[in-house]
């Protein structure tokens, strides 16, 4: 009687790892991050506003700018946690944080959309409290501290999923680490050529004092160089069996 040996043809171990989950799809955390920006911009915005053209309707552009972007962090989140809830997979339940004994979601989705609600609740509050008190009231009042406890909220929410985000992507992961230090080194980069080239102007008046082509183009160049050294080597990282990676070590 011959023998038989039973062979495995299971190759989900060798397999390398994918993303999985909700956070998977991508979408939300770029729309979160794009409504923390705008969150920021018009903030900026709503200050230089208010000292130059003063007080004026709920309706301005930069009190627009800031709702929309709460607007946006909260559906997209909200959306995130009804997906876990009802479609997730059971790592997604397992790593994210239940309210009210059923929902489920990440924890950064859960503070954003509290930072939305208190954002969205501060726009009424903010109309009835100078139409109380009078248009030239205080910055640091009741309804703005509402207003900054929601912005500080979705900015923090949109860092916890960006990071989490992160973690489950080697890619991404590389990538973000690397645009870091080139953004670093392209602003103190210009700055420092901004530096020399003043220095130098001084000390020889025959240069032209305005080239502002020059150092765009330059700092462009270097970031896209830069990037793309750090993109190659991680997508090659991507694609490496763990299994020969392991043996190979």
């Amino acid at each position: 009687m011959a023998a038989t040996i039973p062979v495995s043809t299971d190759t989900s171990r060798a397999r390398p790892e994918t993303r999985t989950g909700v956070l998977a799809e991508g979408w939300p955390i770029y729309a979160v991050l794009t409504a923390s920006a705008s969150i920021v911009i018009g903030l900026i915005w709503d200050i230089s506003w208010h000292r130059t053209i003063g007080r004026d309707t709920f309706w301005s552009p930069p009190h627009v700018i800031e709702q929309i972007g709460a607007i946006v962090a909260g559906l997209s989140c909200g959306y995130v946690v009804l997906r876990t809830t009802f479609a997730g997979s059971y790592e997604d339940r397992s790593k994210s944080v239940r309210f009210w004994k059923y929902f489920q979601g990440p924890l950064g989705a859960w503070i954003c959309i509290w930072g939305t609600i208190m954002m969205v609740t501060s726009a009424p509050f903010d109309n009835w409290w100078h139409n109380a008190y009078g248009l030239d009231v205080k910055i640091i009042s009741p309804p703005h501290l509402v207003l900054a406890s929601g912005m500080i909220a979705i900015e923090l929410g949109a860092m916890y999923m960006a990071l989490g985000a992160q973690n489950r992507d080697v890619l991404w992961l590389v990538l973000g680490k690397g645009a870091v230090l080139v953004a670093m080194g392209a602003i103190l980069g210009g700055l420092g050529a901004y530096g020399v080239s003043r220095l130098l102007i001084s000390v020889i008046p025959s240069l032209p004092t305005r080239d502002p082509l020059i150092l765009p183009i330059s700092a462009l160049t270097l970031v896209g160089v830069a990037l793309a050294a750090c993109y190659i080597p991680a997508r090659r990282a991507t694609r490496v069996d763990p299994i020969v990676a392991l043996r190979s070590e």
